[in-house]
């Protein structure tokens, strides 16, 4: 298991193939941003991030997460916008979510406390509480749910 972040010359380079996971993500979100808007962020990588997990035996794509920095007033987070995998099949060699999810985690969390972020943050649907409740940090750290977001859509005004 080998976890890569990707360069913005990577990204421009491969972005046909990368918005594929990115939009996939995407499909379970309210809209907030579209892969165009995710793209452009990751061509400033102090804005955002674009982490690729490989199987280790092949190199092939397992993976593809992607990370911004937020930095608000009294703390900076680093935030988990999607992450998918890029290969059911080799995907599910890793017991889905569990081993190569861990792997890169790892990294992830490495790269939040090198730029001084306090918390990783994701905002997601339910499934996620389940797959993060196993996760640890790297010092123990466990996911807690901090609060539930809700949404109301308004209609246009007729």
């Amino acid at each position: 298991m080998k976890v890569v972040r990707l360069t913005p010359e990577d990204i421009l380079k491969h972005w046909h193939i990368l918005k594929i996971p990115v939009e996939k993500g995407l499909k379970h979100s309210v809209g907030e941003t579209n892969s165009f808007d995710i793209f452009n962020w990751l061509m400033n990588p102090t804005y955002a991030q674009c982490w690729m997990v490989l199987d280790g035996e092949k190199d092939l794509p397992v993976n593809l997460t992607i990370t911004k920095i937020n930095k608000y007033a009294q703390h900076t987070s680093l935030h988990i916008v999607t992450s998918s995998s890029m290969n059911d099949v080799i995907a599910k060699k890793f017991n889905s979510y569990g081993t190569y999810i861990q792997s890169a985690h790892n990294v992830i969390e490495d790269f939040a406390r090198s730029v001084g972020a306090t918390r990783v943050e994701l905002y997601g649907r339910q499934g996620w509480e389940r797959v993060l409740k196993k996760l640890k940090g790297k010092q123990g750290e466990a996911y807690t749910k901090s609060y539930t977001v809700m949404s109301m859509f308004l209609k246009e005004n007729k």
